[in-house]
């Protein structure tokens, strides 16, 4: 398959081709299998690679990061950990991972702005490189581990930083994300564990990771504090929380088995993370679902956009907060923002 699609993609004359097969790519690349990962590797980190194709491309990189490591299901590895030795595959991950981050970080990846320069783009093209930039965020978030072995052995890289300085709209990220990307930033950090196959990372402060999930609810649903805002499919982007609200709590439990998905120990859910998730299906969620007798949303049902930002500020005003994820880790720093 890859063997057949690849020259497709990269030397077919006529763009429509292109494109079709990198859109069919994408969904083959939901096996998961090892010959993918290069190529979609060289696609998304190829800044020459056609915006239109690069877009379909971060799908084939979220397809291939969703996918399972079939020999070693319990331990959520991606679906490439299964190859040895074991090093050469977890720099073959990482690799794919820092090129979809770097999709998120510069957006001269994403498409060639007039001078390298954001400020020079035009209004079209800054809407061309948010939406891709989505994309790359919605990719970043099928990692399942907030820490992971880099492309050298020994190193470790974060992936879960770069969904944190989207969800709580990092100046350095531009142009600024907007609602749908906080909302995708939030939802991937829900599926990556603190426990990284069965170790818990040590130093974890899950007050920073409150933080940082509770201002990108915030940014997401400022908007809808007008209930007749129709930006965002709200009931769709309500649903999608909640569930990887549901499978979050699970990951805080170093003995949790996908396999067995209901059963983890309820106990070793963070006092900040269960006062999270409760405020946001308050504050957030429940107004969003609510619908008036006629079946549409309900008007006199607004989100608590306030409820939400005294969450925040309780959590800075903690005398031990420390405003970094993992302690002894600099790269792990929140951005520093309203």
């Amino acid at each position: 398959m890859d063997a057949a699609f690849k020259p497709l993609i990269l030397t077919h004359p006529d763009r429509i081709v292109r494109v079709n097969a990198a859109r069919v790519y994408a969904a083959v690349c939901r096996s998961g299998a090892a010959p993918h990962w290069p190529t979609v590797t060289q696609l998304v980190g190829n800044a020459n690679t056609p915006t239109e194709v690069k877009y379909y491309a971060l799908q084939a990189a979220g397809n291939l990061l969703a996918a399972y490591d079939p020999i070693d299901y319990k331990s959520r590895r991606h679906a490439i950990g299964s190859r040895e030795p074991r090093a050469d595959a977890d720099a073959e991950i990482a690799t794919l991972v820092l090129a979809v981050e770097s999709c998120v970080n510069d957006p001269n990846t994403v498409m060639a702005l007039p001078g390298g320069k954001v400020e020079n783009a035009t209004p079209d093209q800054l809407a061309v490189v948010a939406y891709v930039r989505r994309q790359a965020v919605k990719a970043l978030g099928q990692v399942r581990f907030l820490a992971m072995a880099g492309t050298k052995k020994g190193t470790t890289i974060y992936p879960c930083m770069t969904l944190i300085r989207v969800c709580m709209a990092d100046p350095a990220v531009v142009p600024a994300p907007g609602p749908s990307e906080c909302a995708e930033a939030v939802i991937g950090l829900c599926n990556m564990t603190p426990n990284p196959e069965g170790n818990p990372i040590k130093g974890i402060n899950y007050d920073a990771l409150a933080e940082a999930v509770a201002t990108g609810l915030v940014n997401f649903a400022a908007p809808r504090a007008n209930p007749l805002d129709r930006s965002l499919p709200w009931r769709g982007y309500s649903v999608r929380i909640a569930d990887a609200f549901r499978a979050w709590q699970p990951l805080f439990d170093y003995l949790y088995d996908p396999l067995q998905p209901t059963k983890y120990d309820p106990s070793r859910v963070p006092a900040d993370i269960k006062t999270l998730i409760a405020r946001t299906q308050t504050a957030i969620l429940a107004p969003i679902d609510k619908l008036g007798p006629d079946g549409k949303p309900d008007l006199a049902a607004r989100v608590d956009i306030p409820l939400m930002r005294e969450f925040i500020k309780q959590l800075r005003a903690n005398p031990k907060r420390t405003g970094v994820l993992i302690t002894g880790v600099a790269a792990t720093t929140l951005p520093a923002t309203n």
